[in-house]
């Protein structure tokens, strides 16, 4: 039942580090709540003063705190010797996300998102992952598949991002990333059925793409839609803990040479 707007909620909720594929929240504190606050009325506290946190995305309840904030938590447990020790959270409760299917679930709907840049198609995706989850009635929601700019990445059914990889043996490259004659959005059944008429495989990784906040670790530039659209950015699980997620294909080229260049002025 909705709470009335004077009536606050109290969560005592732990914070742990967590890892993740989003680069952006590798390594964080993170806290998840129960229901879904309106964000200008949370308020935190940690062993009884203010906490700040540094994130909130309202599509999982969950606030993000910065490793540093996650290190501390761990630190004052540790000094204290209780594992206990909580963030305590007060919000006003709000009601469910209320999504329309039409502007996250259409060809025409997408497209208009696509207009926003980076932070509208990451925006899409989280609407997508909440449906699929909780639905606008508060049940599973089926969406329908979508491919985005010629082939390059697919929308599925559950909410999730997939990268695609083409094998087409009538061309001269062999493996390509995107077909020609697709607009910026089709519906996965026009697409796939491209690929059968033109006799080409394909294999898909799940995958996430990164938020208008992330940026590129070596250049610190932000990453743009035009670097989703042509592949411009590389996501390696293998990085080294300050490099891991993403980054631009140049930038991890240029720094991968590093090691190559120092042993051969040896």
């Amino acid at each position: 039942m909705h709470l009335e707007e004077n009536h606050i909620i109290c969560e005592s909720l732990e914070i742990r580090k967590m890892s993740c594929w989003m680069p952006y929240y590798y390594s964080t504190g993170y806290a998840r709540l129960a229901r879904q606050p309106k964000p200008k009325t949370i308020k935190c506290t940690f062993n009884g003063q203010p906490l700040e946190y540094d994130d909130f995305d309202p599509y999982e309840r969950i606030l993000y705190f910065s490793i540093e904030k996650a290190f501390y938590f761990d630190r004052v447990r540790e000094e204290a010797g209780d594992d206990n020790l909580l963030v305590k959270v007060e919000y006003v409760e709000s009601p469910p996300l209320e999504i329309k299917t039409e502007d996250v679930d259409t060809v025409e709907g997408i497209k208009k998102v696509l207009d926003d840049d980076l932070a509208g198609l990451y925006k899409l995706i989280k609407e997508r992952m909440w449906l699929a989850k909780y639905g606008n009635n508060g049940e599973f929601m089926a969406l329908h598949e979508f491919i985005l700019f010629g082939g390059r990445i697919k929308l599925t059914s559950n909410g999730r991002v997939h990268y695609i990889m083409i094998d087409n043996k009538n061309t001269a490259e062999g493996r390509v990333l995107t077909l020609s004659g697709c607009g910026d959005v089709m519906t996965w059944a026009d697409f796939s059925g491209k690929l059968e008429r033109i006799g080409a495989h394909w294999s898909e990784t799940g995958q996430a793409i990164p938020s208008e906040k992330d940026r590129c670790p070596i250049c610190g530039d932000s990453f743009t839609l035009k670097d989703i659209r042509y592949g411009t950015i590389e996501c390696d699980s293998c990085m080294n803990a300050l490099l891991h997620g993403y980054s631009h294909n140049d930038c991890w080229a240029a720094y991968k040479e590093i090691p190559r260049i120092r042993r051969k002025k040896r």
